[in-house]
């Protein structure tokens, strides 16, 4: 499902005709920024679930933009000023939490503790930092089928550790962004 809009900004019903409106109830509600690439798209519905009857969550993002200032990537552009957009609607709007998320595997990660220390010299506190989700060789669906064949076990498994892309070291790179996490308070 898409994300709903602010009907009541005709620029905004104008750019996305099709989509569902907020209603007045959810516009008055906190709000909860996801900010990120299209990774971190794929949390909305997650936090919808868990958060939407007490807050109004809305998603920043911008596909293979990480929400890292004064970064361009040679396969996008304007990243740079797309994400500082963003920055200016956080501090602007103050919502009640941000969320920064993105496939952390394809950038250099690091440079988000450059992002998250501009948005808490300008003011802004209440950021969650989440880390890489796990990359599998050949998708997720492939591995829950070869490990079918290699256990003959017809049950999903819900967790799951075969698969897993060592060439992506997540495992490694949620450590130590949760070390800087800790750094950064």
């Amino acid at each position: 499902e898409a994300p709903k809009i602010n009907c009541s900004n005709p620029e905004e019903s104008k750019a996305h005709p099709l989509q569902s409106c907020w209603t007045a109830a959810d516009l008055k509600k906190p709000v909860i920024f996801i900010w990120g690439d299209s990774y971190a798209a794929h949390l909305t519905t997650g936090y919808e679930e868990r958060f939407g009857k007490e807050f109004l969550i809305t998603r920043k993002f911008y596909n293979g933009c990480p929400p890292i200032m004064d970064l361009e990537l040679p396969n996008r552009q304007n990243c740079t000023a797309k994400n500082q957009k963003i920055f200016e609607e956080v501090l602007k709007e103050q919502p009640a939490k941000l969320i920064i998320a993105a496939n952390w595997t394809d950038y250099d990660w690091k440079k988000i503790a450059d992002t998250i220390a501009k948005l808490q010299q300008a003011g802004y506190q209440n950021i969650d930092l989440i880390g890489p989700a796990p990359v599998r060789s050949d998708g997720l669906y492939k591995q829950l089928y070869l490990k079918f064949l290699e256990d003959k076990n017809p049950s999903i498994p819900f967790r799951m550790k075969y698969g897993f892309d060592t060439s992506k070291d997540f495992l490694a790179i949620n450590l130590a962004m949760q070390e800087m996490a800790k750094g950064l308070n």
